[in-house]
């Protein structure tokens, strides 16, 4: 109880500070971009009614800086029409996609997998980018562009080892490190080099949060035979949070010469982080709020969505 109540005080504050969001204009949205050929792009999130204001500052600063592409919200459900008329106001030809598009035979359900599996459809038909709604954008991110030009995939470092390794490096690197009854990340990546997959498989240890998947008709069939192959080997445990973020490493390792965005210009936030030189910030959960940096980060990210006077 007291967990949640500090949250809902925590997300009140953050909000206050970062209301001035509602008075920025709305996002020039490049159309070329969204019905063009082989160059299209679009940016999935999955949005709670909770998560407006955070939304809204990740979507705003980060199609700032991309300048292109279509904009797809996952609604969870808890989107009310009022939140609707906002999102589209400040987002013109914002999509909708209920969680039910995600529910998809093979895949488990809940957590984030509903967006996983929403995000694999659309990369049949364009580049696809995965953002959440607890980022915020402040800088370059010409390395994503560049990523999206090529048709390159990329995930945001969930730290800065192992990187891209074989199935039996990253599986024989968390064996030495966790035991059998770790999160269930790590044991599924303990797992990796015994449940079946093919040797010739990669894996890259990234973070789900900010990713980047080529245009591809293979993406779905990756997560079903990543999903297969756990489901067997860790039963009931593959249901858990976390197994949606372990099978979008897999994806992102398998479809082309992947990347990982690393600091300082791409971080993922903690109290002893430094991110006076981040171009991206992802305010993870446990830490989001800490020393009031996502507040402070949210405002200078709006400052920089307001016209300067001529």
């Amino acid at each position: 109880m007291f967990v949640r109540v500090s949250d809902a005080v925590q997300r009140a504050r953050f909000n206050a500070a970062a209301k001035d969001i509602l008075t920025t204009p709305p996002i020039p949205i490049c159309e070329s971009a969204v019905d063009g050929g082989e160059d299209r792009l679009t940016i999935v999130s999955q949005v709670q009614s909770k998560d407006l204001i955070p939304y809204l500052v990740a979507a705003k600063s980060f199609y700032r800086r991309i300048g292109r592409g279509r904009l797809v919200i996952v609604d969870d459900g808890s989107l009310t029409y009022a939140n609707r008329e906002t999102l589209s106001a400040h987002l013109p030809g914002v999509a909708y996609r209920p969680l039910s598009d995600g529910e998809l035979d093979g895949l488990p359900r809940g957590g984030c997998w509903e967006r996983l599996a929403i995000a694999a459809v659309e990369a049949r038909d364009a580049y696809v980018i995965q953002l959440d709604a607890d980022t915020v954008t402040l800088g370059d991110i010409g390395a994503v562009a560049a990523h999206v030009e090529e048709g390159r995939p990329f995930a945001i470092a969930d730290g800065p080892i192992p990187g891209m390794r074989s199935l039996r490096e990253i599986a024989n690197y968390q064996r030495a490190r966790t035991r059998a009854d770790a999160h269930v990340q790590c044991a599924v990546e303990r797992a990796l080099d015994r449940v079946g997959l093919p040797p010739e498989r990669r894996y890259l240890r990234g973070s789900a949060a900010f990713v980047g998947y080529p245009r591809r008709p293979d993406i779905l069939d990756l997560m079903l035979e990543f999903s297969d192959a756990m489901a067997s080997a860790l039963g009931e445990r593959w249901r858990a949070s976390g197994t949606e973020q372990a099978t979008s490493n897999y994806v992102v390792a398998n479809t082309g010469e992947a990347t990982m965005l690393v600091p300082p210009d791409y971080s993922i936030h903690a109290p002893d982080t430094d991110i006076e030189a981040a171009a991206f910030i992802h305010f993870l959960d446990e830490h989001r709020f800490a020393g009031g940096r996502y507040a402070a980060a949210a405002r200078c990210a709006i400052a920089d969505l307001v016209p300067k006077a001529a």
